[in-house]
């Protein structure tokens, strides 16, 4: 019965099926981000143990978490480096916009 009250609810409601397809981009962006870090034989992790594959999961993070934070310090750098605060809030508008679709520039 729960199921299809949420069915009716999904059709009806517009803005619940914006939000549902808003957290699923960001999971679907997510996983992209997380195949992009993954690098040859066809991004699979060719290890023997249980121990390995959680060593290499976590180089994994720690890759995506190193260019999270570079991203981060260039755009605070360049944003910092702007000589109006309408060039700022330009910068700004296009990194929020650009974070909604997956891409920046």
């Amino acid at each position: 019965m729960c199921c299809k009250i949420f069915v009716l609810r999904y059709i009806d409601d517009v803005e619940l099926r914006q939000k549902i397809d808003s957290q699923l981009n960001k999971s679907e962006l997510s996983n992209k981000f997380s195949r992009a870090v993954r690098f040859a034989n066809n991004q699979e992790f060719n290890v023997a143990t249980r121990e390995e594959q959680n060593i290499a999961d976590a180089c994994r993070r720690l890759i995506q978490n190193a260019i999270v934070l570079w991203n981060y310090l260039y755009l605070s750098e360049r944003i910092a480096n702007l000589d109006s605060e309408e060039k700022k809030n330009a910068v700004l508008k296009i990194i929020q916009d650009g974070s909604k679709t997956g891409a920046l520039f």
